[in-house]
Formats: C-alpha cells, sequence, structure tokens
C-alpha cells in the first residue's frame, strides 16, 4: 500500500516502507482487539524479526466472521425488527489507498439485498488526491451526521 502523499513527499521506497508498517499496525490492533478469548488472527505468519508475512485461511475466516458483511447476514435472517431505527451513511472514495471501493460497494449491494435503507456514494474526487482515505472520510463527516440525525 502506497499513500499517495507519501510517495509524493518521500519517494516509492519510503512510501512502501511506511504503507507495510501501516499494514502491520492494521493486522496487530485487530489481533489485540479479539485477544486470546476470540483471536481474530490466530494464524499469524511472522518472519524471524517479527514481520507480519502472512496468514492462513483460518484467519481469513476469523476476519469475515467479525465483518459488517457477515453481522448483517446474520441479522437480516432473524428478520427485520434489527433494522428499523438503522441509519447508515455509506461513502468511499474510487481511489482509496486502502482499496475500500470493492468492499464498499459490495456491503452496498448487501444492504439493498437486505431491504436496509441507508446512502451511498462512491466519490471520485481530485481533491482528495493525495491523501483519497484521511480527505475522504473528512469530506463526509458533515453529510454523514446530517444523514444519521434524519
Amino acid at each position: 500500500m502506497r499513500i499517495p502523499i507519501y510517495e509524493a513527499v518521500f519517494g516509492s521506497e519510503s512510501a512502501s516502507q511506511y504503507g507495510d508498517a501501516l499494514w502491520e499496525d492494521i493486522l496487530d490492533t485487530r489481533d489485540l482487539i479479539y485477544s486470546k478469548d476470540r483471536p481474530l488472527l490466530p494464524t499469524v505468519q511472522r518472519d524471524a524479526s517479527g514481520k507480519i508475512v502472512g496468514f492462513s485461511r483460518e484467519a481469513a475466516e476469523n476476519i469475515y466472521r467479525g465483518s459488517l458483511h457477515f453481522l448483517l447476514n446474520q441479522l437480516g435472517k432473524q428478520g427485520g425488527e434489527h433494522f428499523k431505527n438503522l441509519r447508515i451513511y455509506l461513502s468511499c472514495e474510487k481511489h482509496d489507498e486502502f482499496r475500500l471501493a470493492p468492499a464498499a460497494m459490495k456491503l452496498h449491494q448487501e444492504l439493498q439485498k437486505l431491504g436496509i435503507l441507508h446512502h451511498f456514494s462512491l466519490s471520485d474526487d481530485p481533491k482528495a488526491g493525495l491523501t483519497p482515505h484521511i480527505l475522504g472520510i473528512a469530506y463526509q463527516i458533515t453529510p454523514a451526521l446530517q444523514h444519521c440525525l434524519r
């Protein structure tokens, strides 16, 4: 993962190093959140220096079982009462450095399939070009609050 502003300021090699470090932090944080009682990533594979180099199919399945997509499907099977007062504002930048656009689209489609009212937008904002994720979130705070307070 290369965050465009890091690449512009620090160069490709440093941007890659920062991206690798960020992904390691994300995986370590998810592992800590679920801890020993509910290990999200029980099979994280590290090299001799401790750097994360992969994880197994079991870990991928654990990630899925903790995902919003899975939880919505589980609740959807129980009936619509869970969604009666739910307000969802889902927005993603097409070129987000975390590559979240396909997952956001899939979640949008799942919400539609379950009949859950929500707002969805997939934007291509040139103003967010250097830091799509961070600026994309910042641009959407007020509209999201307005949507959820309706």
